[in-house]
């Protein structure tokens, strides 16, 4: 490697220094390549995440990369070809370069990563400037799926692969603030397995342990995409539903609570608390939903308990109770 490609080299490890996030990381390599290059388009493949600088022909190319990713993994060398006479029967073959030079990542004697150039003329001479970018993106990569695995480890309870408790009290009073914003509603659900002491007294640890991870995949199973799931503690969970209603909250207590009972060897309870203006703290809207839940477990347990706030100065109020009496 000459002088010039170390300093070409040298500027790409400061484009990419500190970076963290994955996605970025293959941008600004790409970017970098496509720049210093000169090419038609560059594509990475790399610990399953794929970037590319355009997307046309976007069925063409993973055809021709899947074939070169082939021929890389059984020889682990950089491959060159002519696009158009090797692929030619591929569809809009003629909207690609011509020219491409595969370079391969491997790592412990296996194929990780491959990176694709893309030319209308031979890049033979930035064959070793890629390599080169290839080798410290490869590193870069390890350091941001490290970071990023650390980063959910502190905020992830390991049994069940929920939130924890902390992430939680945050993401509470955050929801919290962003719905007296935007004028919107926030509920919460709080559930609690019923009879666990004496399942895991009777059946051991491990076997209540499937139990909590069987109970936490259901509430993942069974909620919108942007609803935060977390395990509060001990049998405990807790659901935040943003921009979530009283009816439609309880109804998916429901189907949650139903789908348990199908599903697992035990049941759970739940209490719903709704704030229909967030005119209520964190503290509150958690000692209200741990109310109803208890008025649930006095209920006979396995059931659905469900208040609501409509303004704090109107206090808190029992939905079935209130429907009861012809209130709802």
């Amino acid at each position: 490697m000459n002088s010039e490609t170390n300093e070409r080299l040298l500027a790409y490890v400061d484009t990419i220094l500190g970076c963290v996030d994955r996605e970025e990381l293959l941008t600004k390599t790409i970017d970098f390549l496509m720049h210093e290059c000169r090419l038609s388009n560059c594509s990475i493949h790399m610990f399953e995440n794929v970037a590319r600088f355009y997307n046309n022909s976007k069925s063409t190319l993973d055809n021709i990369e899947g074939s070169v990713w082939k021929q890389l993994n059984d020889a682990k060398l950089p491959a060159n070809c002519n696009v158009h006479s090797e692929f030619k029967a591929f569809d809009s073959i003629k909207n690609i370069a011509p020219q491409l030079c595969a370079i391969p990542w491997v790592l412990n004697k296996k194929l990780e990563g491959m990176c694709c150039l893309y030319s209308e003329q031979p890049i033979d001479v930035n064959l070793s400037l890629a390599k080169g970018v290839m080798d410290k993106l490869g590193k870069a990569l390890i350091s941001a799926i490290k970071y990023n695995q650390a980063q959910v480890s502190a905020v992830t309870d390991r049994l069940t692969g929920l939130y924890n408790k902390g992430f939680f009290n945050e993401a509470l009073d955050r929801e919290l603030q962003r719905a007296k914003l935007d004028k919107t509603a926030t509920s919460l659900l709080i559930m609690d397995i019923d009879n666990f002491k004496n399942y895991n007294d009777t059946n051991g640890h491990p076997e209540g342990d499937k139990v909590l991870a069987k109970v936490a995949d259901c509430i993942r199973h069974n909620i919108r995409p942007h609803d935060i799931a977390c395990r509060y503690g001990g049998e405990e969970f807790v659901v935040i539903l943003p921009n979530c209603r009283s009816e439609p909250a309880y109804n998916r207590a429901e189907e949650l609570r139903k789908t348990i009972q199908d599903k697992c060897p035990l049941t759970i309870s739940i209490g719903v608390m709704s704030c229909l203006n967030s005119s209520i703290n964190a503290e509150t809207m958690l000692k209200e939903a741990d109310t109803a839940l208890y008025k649930a477990k006095r209920a006979g347990k396995n059931k659905t308990v469900n208040f609501v706030v409509i303004d704090k100065a109107l206090g808190v109020i029992d939905v079935q109770d209130a429907s009861a009496i012809g209130a709802r």
